[in-house]
């Protein structure tokens, strides 16, 4: 049986949790873009493509369509293909197990940056006081 200070301190957990982490507030897929969106708590947006995901990758289109989000926003359900994701794992990166991610990234690697990275400009040389006395 929990005691009660052992109830006190999981509802603290889980208001400290509620807090800090991330949670979907909506969540929607632009079959244009084949990306599902999905508006957080902290303000950001994520997006990505259902292929990067190893309970989404061999969805079609309909599927995706209709999205519910798990109370309290931990969690992404896709009723047409009874598979859910986490919105926590999403937001650090994980689409999958780690089997899964290693296999996305042997066959997908990471390219070369099209953009230039450039060094900082050296700082300006100390210029001489300009107001010496005549």
């Amino acid at each position: 049986m929990v005691t009660l200070q052992e109830h006190e301190e999981a509802a603290a957990r889980g208001r400290e949790a509620l807090r800090t982490t991330p949670r979907a507030l909506s969540a929607r897929y632009d079959q244009k873009a084949n990306l599902v969106f999905v508006e957080l708590n902290t303000g950001y947006t994520l997006a990505f493509s259902p292929q990067r995901s190893q309970a989404l990758h061999q969805a079609m289109p309909e599927d995706l369509m209709e999205i519910e989000i798990s109370f309290p926003g931990f969690g992404l359900y896709f009723p047409k293909l009874d598979e859910g994701v986490l919105v926590t794992a999403l937001a650090k990166g994980r689409f999958g197990s780690d089997r899964w991610e290693a296999a996305w990234r042997a066959a997908h690697p990471l390219e070369s940056s099209p953009y230039e990275v450039s060094e900082a400009p050296p700082e300006e040389a100390e210029k001489p006081d300009q107001t010496e006395a005549a």
